[in-house]
């Protein structure tokens, strides 16, 4: 778990007492590519407390046994006041929808925020995230939306 969260820091974060990194951004789409997507929850000296991605990586998306899931996972180097809350939405063939959602209200070092599990058809998935985060007397939002995972009825079973 700590090499996956060592990966999240470089893909996606949230800022607070500290500016964002040269061309990152702190609100709307996923993508990783050629450069940081975010930065921290951070303190004095430009260092990040808080990252928070997707779990799996870029995906959020896990399926399995017939169910499936979103889930995002926060890492802080202190004690962080974060609200942050994971929506799963699929789409079947008739546009997204919503079908499961899990939310963490709370101070934490290190945590994974998850839906509840629904049930897994073929189709197309999607994670999105929203955090707010407290740190050094400032308040930091973010929003991230997921790469389409596309699963199959294989997919569900494994």
């Amino acid at each position: 778990m700590l090499v996956q969260l060592g990966v999240l820091a470089a893909a996606a974060g949230l800022t607070a007492g500290c500016a964002l990194p040269s061309g990152a951004s702190s609100s709307g789409g996923s993508g990783t590519a050629g450069g940081v997507a975010g930065g921290g929850v951070g303190g004095g000296g430009g260092e990040d407390t808080c990252v928070i991605g997707f779990d799996p990586e870029g995906r959020g998306v896990s399926a399995g046994h017939g169910l499936v899931t979103a889930t995002a996972t926060v890492n802080c180097s202190q004690p962080t006041q974060i609200h942050v809350v994971v929506t799963l939405t699929y789409d079947g063939g008739n546009g997204m929808r919503e079908v499961a959602k899990g939310e963490f209200d709370g101070v934490t070092i290190d945590t994974s925020v998850a839906t509840r599990p629904a049930n897994c058809y073929e189709g197309r998935y999607r994670a999105t995230y929203t955090a707010t985060a407290r740190a050094n007397g400032e308040v930091k939002n973010q929003s991230k939306v997921s790469d389409v995972t596309t699963l199959g009825a294989g997919d569900c079973r494994a």
